[in-house]
């Protein structure tokens, strides 16, 4: 009898099993998957960025005489000074792209080589033209930061130096890669970035001006301009 009972067991186990299963799989009781919603919120930072309070950034007047005729002026005309700002409400990486207006002009017929002497490549150089004749170029300039400081949570202004993202640090601000014509992204502290509720960054406008035999023209007035857009990016 003993062996009747144990199959007739294993057989009941194994019946009841089943049903179970099957009911379950028809109904809600036993529905084998759900769904797990995740959701979130970025709040992105809010930022004001100031440059040089609104004003341009002018040279002081210059005369014809200050310039070349027929050698590339370098060191005479004076540097101008500027700076720029950004106030965060919460510390925040802050990205820079510099995009020169004039860049075209500058890369023309490889003009740049023979500016700064070719210390400062067309990725640093920026160009200046004649207002009146925007395809005129004069020149270009380099924007190189005298002082970095960043203030966190403490409020206590730390100095820092200017850096290619994931790069080396840089002695003046770049524009694009001459390689791809990309914009480099620039930030503050090392190659990552220093994450800040303030940016503060004051700079000299270095200028250098091709022969006049080039671009002027005795007994006329020349109005020098330049323009670079800086974007910010913050994260």
């Amino acid at each position: 009898m003993k062996p009747i009972l144990l199959i007739s067991a294993l057989t009941v186990a194994m019946g009841s099993s089943f049903a179970a299963s099957a009911a379950d799989v028809n109904g809600d009781k036993g529905q084998s998957s759900k769904i797990l919603n995740v959701t979130g919120a970025i709040g992105a930072p809010t930022c004001r960025f100031d440059m040089n309070g609104g004003q341009a950034v002018v040279f002081d007047k210059i005369a014809p005489s200050q310039l070349s005729m027929h050698q590339v002026t370098a060191g005479d005309i004076s540097s101008s000074a500027g700076e720029f700002s950004v106030e965060c409400d919460a510390k925040t990486l802050v990205r820079m792209q510099l995009k020169d207006t004039y860049a075209g002009e500058l890369r023309k017929d490889s003009k740049y080589k023979v500016l700064f002497s070719g210390v400062h490549g067309i990725e640093a150089q920026f160009g200046l033209v004649d207002k009146n004749r925007p395809d005129t170029l004069i020149g270009s300039y380099i924007i190189m930061p005298t002082k970095i400081t960043a203030t966190d949570d403490d409020n206590k202004p730390v100095s820092h130096g200017l850096h290619l993202q994931g790069g080396n640090a840089i002695p003046v601000f770049y524009s694009a890669n001459p390689s791809n014509d990309q914009l480099y992204t620039l930030v503050i502290g090392n190659s990552n970035g220093h994450p800040s509720k303030t940016i503060n960054i004051e700079f000299n406008i270095k200028p250098n001006f091709l022969p006049k035999t080039n671009w002027f023209t005795e007994g006329n007035d020349v109005e020098i301009v330049g323009e670079t857009t800086f974007s910010m990016v913050y994260l």
